[in-house]
């Protein structure tokens, strides 16, 4: 055995999760997969190498993908898991091939040029110019997001949690610093035709001229959140023009889910047969911790998020037991008690109060968190006494998130923009029409 086959033996796989449109039911096994193996995911590509794609496959979506693979270091495997119950085998079979040392070890044979014959192949109906390649989108964006999180270094000696404080330099630093590889996701690999400007040898693009809100004129670049993101909503893209570190504008898009899809999180309100309300809460409890440990993850507490996603899996599976109860009030104590949490997430993304705006959603992102964990207590204990008007809440609310988003992201820094949309958790799997005809019978 050579000293490169014993290395690779005994590597740490760092796998970077994404999900497809429509496949939240895999992402989530895949991450209970990772969960129980001890691994930790990584948020950004570059620091990746193991690509796992959760959900249906997707030429569209593929295609996105397969950039961010391409821009991942060597060796570097790659695992598109469809099912849930294949999980397990799926990321399994990519380390076996990580630590055999048959995975991708040369780079891909096109050229990273902008006009070279892979982004040709690449591109579909509409995309006109390709971004950069990742990790010169990072080199973009590296000045943007040191600057922002640097500004709170001194939250983490106010940190009254062991691991927090290690983590948290600032609570938004860490929402930042994974960006390092894929400044935005999408950025190097959402190739759709807008506005990039002009593009200098190797495909970075160079910044638009554009008057700023005091009448100022200054660069202008488009760089696209998502939907290639880790803790990001399945289908969502969010194309944003910065000048300096600030998002002046954005428009946002969705990817829809294939035809059928039945979203994940609304299973027992459209199965057909007798009402389960027992499982109807312990569902919206679920759903309540997988949103608050996507908050979580990108505020920078991990382990917090950690046995967020473990009491989500839990309740999945069944009735929780004493011990798990008593886990789930450890941790609703720990998170809603933490001043640096609150000091950390007060008036990101902040909604006024309006006759229009769902329920749920007024307030910072602080506010929105607490809700949720309230829900998972509150939906163990209260039916939902009809089912069309609770999936028309979840199409509204979705809808309503989708068409202000634009709004709410303006003017904020990478971080904040991180948060906000982390803090709303839009599950676009509700918009597809199957849904509708399904909550009016």
């Amino acid at each position: 055995m050579g000293l490169n086959s014993w290395l690779r033996g005994r590597v740490a796989v760092a796998p970077f999760v994404v999900t497809a449109p429509g496949g939240t039911s895999v992402r989530v096994a895949v991450e209970r997969e990772i969960r129980e193996h001890g691994r930790l995911q990584v948020g950004s590509p570059a620091a990746a190498d193991l690509l796992v794609v959760a959900g249906p496959a997707d030429e569209e979506f593929d295609s996105y993908v397969t950039r961010v693979f391409d821009s991942m270091p060597l060796p570097r495997d790659r695992a598109w898991i469809t099912e849930p119950n294949a999980a397990a085998t799926e990321i399994g079979a990519a380390i076996v091939r990580l630590r055999a040392g048959v995975a991708a070890v040369s780079p891909p044979s096109h050229p990273e040029s902008v006009d070279g014959p892979h982004q040709q192949h690449h591109r579909t109906s509409g995309h006109d110019a390709e971004p950069a390649p990742v990790r010169e989108q990072a080199a973009v964006h590296e000045h943007t997001q040191h600057t922002a999180g640097d500004e709170h270094m001194g939250h983490a000696a106010e940190h009254e949690h062991i691991g927090h404080a290690a983590e948290h330099q600032h609570i938004g630093h860490a929402a930042e610093h994974e960006h390092m590889g894929h400044a935005a996701g999408g950025a190097a690999h959402g190739g759709h035709n807008h506005d990039m400007g002009m593009m200098m040898p190797g495909g970075l693009a160079m910044a638009d001229r554009a008057d700023d809100r005091d009448g100022l004129k200054l660069d202008v670049l488009t760089v696209p959140l998502g939907p290639v993101l880790a803790w990001w909503p399945a289908g969502l893209t969010a194309v944003t023009r910065w000048q300096g570190d600030i998002v002046c504008d954005a428009t946002v898009s969705v990817l829809a889910a294939p035809s059928g899809t039945v979203p994940f999180w609304l299973k027992p309100w459209l199965h057909p047969g007798q009402v389960d309300a027992n499982l109807r809460g312990r569902w919206r409890a679920a759903r309540a911790l997988d949103s608050a440990s996507t908050l979580l993850t990108l505020a920078g507490w991990s382990d917090a998020a950690t046995t967020a996603r473990r009491l989500r899996d839990e309740l999945l599976a069944g009735e929780l037991s004493g011990a798990g109860e008593v886990r789930l009030r450890r941790w609703t104590r720990r998170v809603a008690g933490s001043w640096v949490l609150r000091s950390s997430l007060r008036d990101v993304g902040r909604i006024a109060e309006g006759s229009d705006v769902p329920a749920g959603l007024v307030g910072d992102a602080h506010d929105r968190l607490l809700r949720w964990i309230a829900e998972t207590d509150l939906a163990r204990r209260h039916e939902e006494k009809t089912t069309g008007g609770f999936i028309d809440a979840q199409i509204t609310r979705c809808q309503w998130i989708v068409d202000t988003l634009p709004t709410l992201l303006a003017g904020t820094e990478l971080a904040e923009a991180r948060l906000t949309v982390a803090s709303l958790d839009p599950d676009i799997e509700v918009l597809t029409a199957s849904v509708a005809e399904a909550a009016h019978g």
